[in-house]
């Protein structure tokens, strides 16, 4: 018989549009649908660029949640999310980024993860 493992997964919601805070929430009902109302959000927190290539502000939110599938699967489920939402002409604007950061324990993007704003909202998780 076939087995789907369940996957504690931590994913990192980003956006610097100029209707960021809406993009967030959108993604965060995403999410929640995806996780079948089974997922913690940490607040939305309002920075500049952590990597200080744009003057952008960006918002943020950390889900947590238990996927029954594997990374390749979310991954991709996420990345499709992402490019439905793509407009050609964004010109660095991120209308929406959804990146995994923790899968089953597992640091996936070491960069976000020891980020202020990642450790700060990982808090608010716990």
């Amino acid at each position: 018989m076939y087995e789907i493992n369940t996957y504690r997964v931590v994913i990192c919601i980003g956006s610097n549009s100029s209707d960021r805070e809406r993009r967030v929430d959108e993604a965060e009902d995403f999410l929640h649908g995806l996780f079948r109302a089974e997922c913690l959000f940490s607040p939305i927190l309002d920075s500049n660029d952590a990597s200080g290539r744009s003057g952008r502000r960006y918002s943020n939110s950390l889900c947590l949640g238990d996927f029954r599938g594997d990374y390749d699967e979310l991954n991709s489920i996420l990345k499709r999310y992402e490019e439905e939402r793509r407009h050609p002409s964004d010109d660095g604007e991120v209308r929406i980024d959804l990146d995994i950061v923790l899968f089953d324990g597992e640091i996936k993007r070491p960069g976000t993860y020891i980020s202020p704003y990642f450790q700060y909202l990982y808090a608010c998780l716990k």
